[in-house]
């Protein structure tokens, strides 16, 4: 075989010598979806969405002393023709097929379409140029031709994953322009690559493959390099150089996407690699193509699918949440979720604090003005109170703009619920779970001791857990916070000091009277799924017992059995739940699981919850008809394992009703948190009065000099129309203040 090299020039430009079949290698570019409109490519600056998703950090290139089957030079041939077609795979579907590239005259492998008869006659002597990936093994091989063969694939893709290297650091600085030739020579070396890789992955997992050979792949991170040297590089060389390089991009693309598939299904032991490539392919798909036009959607939906599902194979991985949250939008609280969930994975991953900032400082800055709110009704605001509260304390801004969202938010939560239905299953389980989410990455000592708690926690068990609480009688006393709310809307967290509790308190109680809020929807079946989530979390900290005595003082007990006694109402045999011996592997892993599973697992606090290797079985949708009796049995479970430790409450089968301990009854009468907001909403009622005053008063008065914007902005809001000043707002604050008393909730 001719070896594909291409050398580089002084200047940087490729260049290739003259006895080289480029055709051989060569695959069609094609032209563009957008009719030659190339002047809507976005420059690198421009591009909205991540820039480059391959896998952070750069990767050891692999010597060729490492491996046994090393050898001097090249094998004779790499890549014989094979035959016609590439064989669609079973895995096309509604989510992973690829642009139509009809209009452009370009099938999905990135060739041209069947030509015309009249076409066809023409070029009837011509060679079928498609890159085809099957199988270059024969039938009937000894064992000792197939190690040849892995030994032959091995040494030719190292020296031509070596000359990759070469051409991608002189070219990784060079502006010089490619021509054709020099661009069709390199797709065709690195189409030669991803040939040679997929003959290797055949031929090493081949059946008659020893144990040493079948390991070559794991051994030398083969899945990485393919990435990292065939695939990563070159399409940010073409990324870099758009829109000249565009039919070129999406040529590569569509090969490298239809390689991926055929190793998904042909090389399974990889799949958690390959689903995550697919996605990174998808997203480079992305930002080739017009933002919100019909390709660009088509490769956001494809990129969404193929992260979906590596996430859910690979839940611990904080990195592939990340990876999903870029693409949630415009869902803000989606978006929110999966940022705060990569920060509390197993495997954190960092960068998501950093999006999350950004993200947030979007939020508060494109909060609509009061005078626009109070024309919609105030519900319909409810998750922007709930995201600027939320946003206020992450960025650590305004104490009492975060309580007066808060209330806000409570104020309104309620009617929300009613009025979104069904669509709160998804989203209170996203309020849930970032509320608790919020608990772990508050940057304050308590926020690492709950942290350390979880942690510690891995390796007791649920027998240890009881031990504990059957013999603990000490009360906690909660340390009170009214002393710290400050008077004016001027203070800010960023000013306290790093030992104050008031950030975590804050957010805790965010956190815990959301949750009262939600227990108080009795017979509402919307509210099911969030409030599994947070009995879900209240088990694991009852397992975690320095976790629990955090916040042991905040949590509504009362409510709590309260709406599980109206769950063991129903139809329930809780004979059956409540044997001591009855496994949650029962209800869930063996037969179902539920949707807010997948939203849970993969957190931190949530080992406490699944057992290992908790992902085989079969997932409920939410129209199934016996998903509320089912999720109902789950939280009826969880109150039973959580009355079992002996301290809060306890389940009596003679009267089948939960009933509160003298201890939880202690706690509920020293609960600070009903007493926290009613005097948190008369404070911002009055710091809300002192700052309007001074602007009051200069409505009705004369001004000396020209009005400031302040004056206007007032004088138009009060005096635009004859009816009393603000009543939306008079409205709000009254509702607030009764949210605060309780009376909401009755």
């Amino acid at each position: 075989m001719d070896k594909t090299i291409i050398s580089c020039s002084k200047d940087g430009a490729p260049c290739y010598p003259g006895q080289l079949e480029v055709s051989k290698y060569t695959c069609s570019p094609r032209s563009s979806p957008i009719a030659g409109d190339q002047s809507s490519i976005k420059t690198q600056g421009e591009i909205n969405g991540p820039l480059s998703p391959g896998i952070e950090g750069p990767l050891p290139h692999h010597s060729l002393a490492d491996s046994a089957l090393a050898a001097d030079s090249l094998p004779a041939a790499v890549m014989q023709s094979h035959q016609k077609g590439c064989g669609k795979t079973s895995t096309d579907s509604y989510y992973t097929q690829l642009p139509s590239s009809s209009a452009s005259g370009v099938n999905l492998d990135g060739q041209p379409e069947p030509k015309s008869a009249k076409e066809e006659k023409k070029d009837g002597n011509k060679e079928d140029s498609r890159p085809i990936y099957t199988s270059v093994l024969p039938k009937m091989i000894s064992k000792g031709q197939l190690i040849l063969e892995v030994q032959e694939n091995f040494n030719g893709l190292v020296e031509i994953e070596k000359e990759c290297i070469k051409i991608h650091k002189q070219l990784r600085h060079s502006h010089t322009a490619l021509s054709k030739e020099h661009w069709n020579a390199l797709t065709g070396l690195h189409r030669t690559l991803l040939q040679i890789h997929h003959d290797f992955y055949l031929a090493s997992s081949h059946p008659l493959a020893i144990k040493r050979v079948r390991e070559l792949a794991s051994e030398h991170n083969m899945p990485l390099r393919l990435w990292e040297h065939s695939i990563h590089p070159y399409l940010e060389l073409l990324r870099c150089r758009l829109p000249c390089s565009y039919e070129y991009m999406v040529s590569y693309l569509h090969l490298a996407y239809d390689m991926m598939i055929l190793l998904l299904e042909s090389v399974p032991k990889f799949k958690k690699v390959w689903r995550e490539a697919l996605g990174h392919l998808a997203n480079y798909g992305m930002i080739v193509e017009q933002p919100n036009h019909g390709d660009w959607v088509v490769w956001t939906r494809v990129a969404r699918h193929w992260y979906q599902l590596a996430a859910d194979k690979v839940p611990d991985s904080g990195r592939i949440q990340r990876y999903i949250a870029k693409l949630a939008g415009p869902d803000i609280l989606r978006q929110l979720f999966y940022y705060t969930k990569s920060l509390v994975c197993v495997e954190p991953f960092a960068k998501s604090w950093e999006d999350l900032l950004l993200l947030f400082n979007s939020i508060l800055k494109e909060r609509p003005p009061q005078k626009q709110q109070r024309q919609t009704p105030i519900y319909q605001h409810t998750l922007e109170y709930f995201f600027s509260a939320r946003g206020i304390i992450f960025k650590r801004l305004s104490i009492l703009s975060f309580f007066q969202n808060a209330l806000d938010f409570f104020t309104t939560l309620p009617q929300y619920i009613g009025h979104v239905g069904s669509e709160f299953r998804q989203q209170g389980v996203y309020i849930s779970s970032l509320n608790i989410a919020a608990l772990l990455i508050n940057k304050s000592p308590l926020t690492t001791s709950l942290t350390k708690a979880f942690n510690l926690s891995q390796d007791s068990g649920l027998n240890s857990a009881r031990a504990y609480w059957s013999n603990c009688t000490s009360i906690p006393s909660p340390a009170s916070i009214l002393s710290s709310i400050p008077s004016s809307f001027d203070v800010n967290f960023a000013t306290l000091p790093l030992s104050s509790r008031l950030p975590f308190q804050s957010s805790a109680y965010l956190c815990m009277h959301t949750f009262s809020l939600l227990l108080h929807q009795i017979g509402n079946q919307n509210v099911l799924p969030a409030i599994h989530v947070y009995l879900a979390f209240i088990y694991t900290l009852s397992l975690a017992p320095k976790a629990m005595h955090i916040l042991e003082p905040i949590i509504p007990f009362k409510e709590i059995i309260t709406f599980l006694n109206t769950l063991a109402c129903q139809n329930i045999s809780m004979s059956r739940l409540a044997r001591d011996n009855f496994s949650i592997s029962e209800l869930r892993d063996k037969d179902h699981y539920f949707p807010e599973d997948l939203s849970m697992r993969g957190q931190v606090w949530a080992r406490l919850y699944f057992p290992k290797n908790c992902s085989k079985g079969r997932k409920i949708t939410e129209n199934e008809h016996n998903i509320n009796l089912l999720r109902a049995k789950r939280c009826l479970w969880l109150g039973l394992q959580i009355g079992y430790m002996g301290r809060w409450f306890a389940y009596c089968a003679e009267t089948r009703c939960f009933i509160l301990t003298d201890l939880a009854l202690q706690l509920e009468s020293n609960l600070e948190r009903t007493r926290f907001f009613h005097t948190i909403s008369e404070v911002i009622s009055e710091a809300e009065d002192n700052s309007l005053a001074p602007a009051l008063k200069s409505l009705f008065l004369e001004p000396e000099s020209e009005e400031d914007s302040l004056t206007l902005a007032l004088r138009s809001l009060f005096l635009e129309d004859t009816h009393p000043p603000r009543p939306d707002y008079d409205e709000l604050r009254y509702a607030r203040q009764q949210v605060a008393r309780g009376a909401v909730c009755e």
